[in-house]
């Protein structure tokens, strides 16, 4: 059992890192449009918009679609 149990919570401390990489940021996908990561919903799919505000949900296992991730342009 605490196997099993180490094994589901490294599971998740990999899918909270992958996510929290792109989350709030631009990013390009393997059909070479930019989206912007807007979060996480209620089904556990990272939500993506582009700009044409086309909703595209991806799994945790869609995510190796991503090809490079933009980081956001900071104001100072």
């Amino acid at each position: 059992i605490t196997e099993y149990n180490l094994k589901n919570m490294q599971s998740s401390i990999n899918e909270y890192n992958q996510h929290s990489q792109i989350y709030g940021k631009e990013v390009i996908l393997d059909d070479s449009k930019r989206y912007h990561c807007d979060g996480i919903n209620h089904k556990g799919h990272m939500q993506f918009r582009n700009v044409n505000n086309k909703k595209l949900d991806l799994t945790i296992n869609d995510l190796t679609r991503v090809r490079k991730i933009i980081s956001p342009n900071i104001d100072v």
